[in-house]
C-alpha cells in the first residue's frame, strides 16, 4: 500500500511539471494558431517592404514609370507628356489618360454667383485649372514591369491595411497605407475577382 502511495505521489509530480512547462496562449500565439500575422510579423513585412521598389516610389508620392509625382499640376503634366490621349469623368474624378497611366483630378468645385455658391463639375480639359493638383495616378502592371495576382501581392507585401469587395463598382482592391516624413499616401493593387490578376494599381 505504501508502495502504491509513492507511485501515485511520482505521477502527481510528472503532471504537474509537464503542465509547467506548456506554453501560455497570449494574443499573439492565437494570431498565430490562426493564421493572422503578429505584430511582430507585420513588422518585419513593413520593413521588408521597405526595400522593395515599387514601395520605395509610392511612399515619395511616385510610381515606377511615371516620372512626375501624385501632387503634380495639370500644367507639370502637359508640359511633360503633352496633351493627353484622352479626357473624361469617371466615378472618381477627371481623368487625363495617357499610354499606360492615368492621372486624376477632382471633377467638382464650387463658385459663388452672387450671393450663392454653385458645385460645377469639369467636363473638359480646357475648364480644369493649370494649378490643379492631381490627387490619384493609376498604372497597369506592364508599366511596372511586373504582374500577379491578389496572392502575390499579399506574398510580397503582406496583409494590406484593407482588403475591399467593392460592390458598386465591381472589384477588388488591396490598400496599403505608407507613412512617410508626415505624408500618408495609399497604394491600392485592383482585380476583378478575390484571387485574380492584378488590372490596376493606383498611387493616392
Amino acid at each position: 500500500m505504501r508502495h502504491c502511495k509513492v507511485v501515485f505521489m511520482a505521477c502527481a509530480l510528472a503532471l504537474v511539471w509537464g503542465c509547467s512547462q506548456q506554453q501560455p496562449i497570449t494574443d499573439s500565439t492565437k494570431n498565430e494558431q490562426k493564421g493572422q500575422p503578429s505584430q511582430q510579423a507585420s513588422s518585419i513585412d513593413r520593413q521588408k517592404n521597405e526595400q522593395n521598389e515599387i514601395w520605395k516610389l509610392a511612399a515619395q508620392g511616385k510610381l515606377k514609370g511615371v516620372d512626375l509625382s501624385v501632387k503634380s499640376t495639370k500644367s507639370e503634366i502637359i508640359k511633360k507628356y503633352g496633351r493627353p490621349l484622352e479626357t473624361g469623368n469617371s466615378e472618381y474624378g477627371f481623368r487625363l489618360r495617357y499610354d499606360g497611366f492615368i492621372f486624376e483630378f477632382p471633377n467638382n468645385f464650387v463658385v459663388k454667383d452672387g450671393q450663392n455658391e454653385k458645385l460645377v463639375t469639369i467636363l473638359k480639359l480646357e475648364e480644369l485649372e493649370e494649378s490643379s493638383q492631381a490627387t490619384s495616378i493609376y498604372v497597369k502592371p506592364t508599366v511596372l514591369d511586373w504582374k500577379g495576382t491578389t496572392s502575390d501581392v499579399k506574398k510580397i507585401f503582406g496583409e494590406p491595411d484593407q482588403f475591399v469587395d467593392d460592390q458598386a463598382y465591381g472589384g477588388w482592391h488591396l490598400i496599403y497605407t505608407i507613412e512617410n516624413s508626415g505624408k500618408t499616401y495609399h497604394l491600392t493593387f485592383s482585380a476583378d475577382t478575390e484571387n485574380g490578376e492584378i488590372k490596376e494599381i493606383k498611387l493616392s
